[in-house]
């Protein structure tokens, strides 16, 4: 799910659950579920306490970070981000320590625009900024994301995702993976991202 969205169904589940109980207490004419109506009307009810067995959700289409801690309470799981974009698909996942994303490339080729060369670009529109393995990066570095993928119907070529990532790790994570780690940090265009709904800034201005 995305963030947004998942918050959205807990609220309908809290605000919804004490008139579907009344509503089966009434025809089932049961004393049970007539009690439960009741209290779900001292008690705010959570999604965690419906859906017991829910262990682990994961994320996309928007940041994670300040939901997390609500949604890990909503739902009672462990929640994890994920990491695509619309052109191409799913290429991060987060670490199993929360500490970034891993950014496997089994089937595509990973590179980062230093920040140095995103500001001679700025200052020159016709300079074509260089690019730095993601294997070969240094931790640290913050930088454009670039992807070359494989796909038989849509193959990108050095195909700029405009997000802004920072370096977190590119040997062996403690977690066992040996793909680089990265923060994603932002975007480095104007695009607004609010999970389905996508759209320039300059747009609110016109």
């Amino acid at each position: 799910s995305t963030p947004s969205l998942a918050l959205r169904i807990a609220e309908e589940i809290g605000k919804r659950t004490p008139s579907i109980l009344k509503k089966l207490a009434e025809e089932k004419k049961s004393l049970k579920l007539k009690l439960g109506s009741f209290i779900t009307r001292l008690v705010s009810i959570k999604p965690r306490h419906i859906f017991k067995k829910l262990r682990i959700g994961f994320f996309t289409a928007e940041s994670l970070d300040p939901y997390r801690c609500m949604l890990q309470d909503l739902w009672g799981l462990e929640a994890f981000d994920l990491y695509g974009f619309t052109e191409g698909f799913g290429v991060g996942y987060e670490c199993s320590e929360h500490n970034g994303l891993h950014f496997p490339s089994l089937n595509c080729i990973l590179e980062i625009i230093p920040e140095s060369e995103l500001k001679k670009e700025e200052n020159n529109p016709d300079y074509a900024p260089k690019t730095v393995l993601l294997s070969e990066a240094e931790k640290g570095l913050t930088g454009e994301l670039v992807v070359t993928d494989f796909k038989e119907a849509l193959p990108l070529i050095r195909y700029r995702i405009r997000d802004l990532v920072k370096i977190v790790q590119t040997d062996e994570c403690s977690c066992g993976c040996f793909s680089p780690k990265l923060k994603i940090l932002g975007r480095s265009d104007d695009i607004v991202n609010m999970g389905v709904i996508r759209f320039s800034s300059t747009s609110v201005n016109q």
